[in-house]
C-alpha cells in the first residue's frame, strides 16, 4: 500500500510512515518480551501516529474511505496506548518474564 501511494503522499511523509512502522515493530517486540517499560514505546508510537494525523490532517489518504476514518484511527491510537498500559500494569509487572540464562551458563 505504501509503495503504490508513494507519489501521492510524497517522500517526507513516507519517511514519517516508515518511522511509525519501525516504532510499531519495536513496541510490539518489547511487549512480547514482557518488558515492563513496553508502554513507553507504545506511547511513543501512538504519539507519533497522532502527530502525523494532526500534522497531515488525515492518515495518508484514509479519508477517501470516509471522513470519519481519521477519527477511528485517532481513537485506535488512544485506546491502544491505554490497553498496553493496562496490560503492563496488570500482567507484566505482577508476573515478569523469567530470567534468561546466558549461553555459556548452559555449557558448564
Amino acid at each position: 500500500m505504501l509503495f503504490s501511494n508513494l507519489t501521492q503522499i510524497g517522500i517526507p511523509n513516507a519517511i514519517f510512515c516508515g518511522g511509525f512502522i519501525f516504532l510499531g515493530i519495536y513496541a510490539y517486540t518489547e511487549l512480547m518480551d514482557r518488558n515492563p517499560n513496553a508502554w513507553l514505546w507504545e506511547t511513543a508510537k501512538n504519539g507519533l501516529g497522532l502527530g502525523i494525523l494532526f500534522y497531515l490532517g488525515d492518515w495518508f489518504g484514509v479519508p477517501s474511505a470516509g471522513n470519519w476514518m481519521s477519527y477511528v484511527v485517532g481513537t485506535y491510537f488512544v485506546i491502544a496506548t491505554l490497553v498496553t498500559l493496562g496490560f503492563t500494569i496488570l500482567d507484566i509487572k505482577k508476573k515478569p518474564a523469567p530470567e534468561r540464562k546466558r549461553v555459556m551458563e548452559y555449557a558448564q
